[in-house]
């Protein structure tokens, strides 16, 4: 891989790969049960490298910069941070399931504040419009 792209051949050997749904010249898709064996071998203390390679990714291909992100973002979206650890599996899918549950009322709470702010934002511009209106018509009649 040069510069973040892939080769056609590399592209091949990726699209091979059961955890893989698309391959582009610079991304992957990984499947949603990828992710989950990820984060659930990453909470019984695996690295991301490790993982990868157990799960058939040749980490030269993919490189190590795009594991490091693949698993921040996963772990962004689990709510999981570097220190959670469990000791066996079934407790490392309670765990993740708590987490996500916990990180999607999170993320929906900053959904519906953003979408509360862009409201709030769009009716202090109708009425500044309106201000303005005011202010060309009481010029025209004073004139």
């Amino acid at each position: 891989m040069a510069k973040g792209r892939f080769t056609p051949e590399e592209m091949e050997i990726l699209r091979q790969n059961e955890n893989v749904i698309d391959v582009t010249e610079t991304r992957i898709t990984y499947s949603n049960s990828f992710k989950e064996h990820f984060m659930i071998e990453y909470l019984l203390g695996k690295g991301p490298t490790t993982i990868f390679r157990e799960s058939g990714f040749d980490s030269k291909i993919v490189g190590e910069k795009r594991i490091e992100r693949s698993g921040a973002r996963w772990r962004d979206l689990y709510g999981v941070s570097l220190q959670d650890r469990c000791n066996t599996r079934s407790e490392a899918k309670r765990f993740l399931k708590k987490a996500k549950k916990s990180h999607d009322k999170i993320k929906a709470e900053r959904l519906k504040q953003a979408k509360i702010d862009r409201i709030k934002k769009a009716n202090e511009e109708i009425k500044e419009q309106r201000r303005l209106k005011r202010r060309r018509i009481v010029k025209h009649v004073a004139v």
